[in-house]
């Protein structure tokens, strides 16, 4: 269930409540007797809580570095997804693990209050820490990757459909992610695969090892 206010989703993917905001409640598990679930907010989880009568004995979890708390510009959340790993970039950057991005998010937000400046400061960051082949334009693909995945299906009918605002402009690689007034632009290096991994041949970033 979504809506402007407030997300639902039962899946153990943490893929979702980090790209949907820290509103997004995620049931990573439902039983007869337990219930898990999860989201990259303390203070929603807090008032998920708050409702539970007071034989509950449900506890809270918080990780040692909650590095998306608080954090509401949506490229930013990806960025850091992409950072530490996710589907469109599974294992991540080597070298940046979350206490030293938490620590480095931490210092950007001391030195601006402008959400988008933090994010190209970060950008810059991962740039420069993470592997030569990852250049700014490869990372800002990853990261369109999550913020313009579309929310209906490729070939429905009617206009494409997105979390935030239709992409004004993409790279090449994310062609089936436009909407009718995208502009497309080059982009990276993709390279196509045959078919000798997934039965059919697929295109992926010339940046990334084949079966990353």
């Amino acid at each position: 269930f979504m809506n402007k206010k407030f997300q639902l989703v039962m899946s153990n993917d943490a893929d979702y409540p980090a790209d949907l905001g820290d509103k997004c409640i995620a049931i990573k598990e439902f039983g007869t007797k337990d219930l898990v679930i999860s989201s990259t907010s303390k203070v929603t989880l807090e008032k998920a809580m708050s409702s539970l009568g007071n034989e509950s004995n449900a506890n809270l979890k918080v990780p040692p570095h909650p590095i998306y708390e608080g954090v509401v510009h949506i490229k930013m959340r990806a960025l850091i997804s992409v950072i530490i790993g996710c589907d469109v970039c599974p294992g991540g950057l080597p070298g940046i693990a979350p206490k030293t991005l938490a620590s480095e998010i931490a210092k950007l937000k001391e030195s601006s209050a402008n959400n988008e400046d933090i994010y190209n400061n970060l950008l810059a960051y991962a740039v420069k820490s993470g592997p030569p082949s990852f250049s700014e334009e490869v990372l800002t693909t990853f990261v369109n990757a999550i913020v313009y995945q579309p929310t209906n299906e490729f070939g429905c009918e009617g206009e494409r459909t997105y979390i935030s605002d239709a992409p004004q402009e993409l790279p090449g690689y994310l062609q089936e992610f436009k909407s009718a007034a995208t502009i497309m632009e080059s982009g990276p290096d993709v390279l196509e695969c045959k078919g000798s991994c997934y039965g059919h041949s697929h295109n992926f970033l010339g940046a990334m090892k084949h079966h990353q």
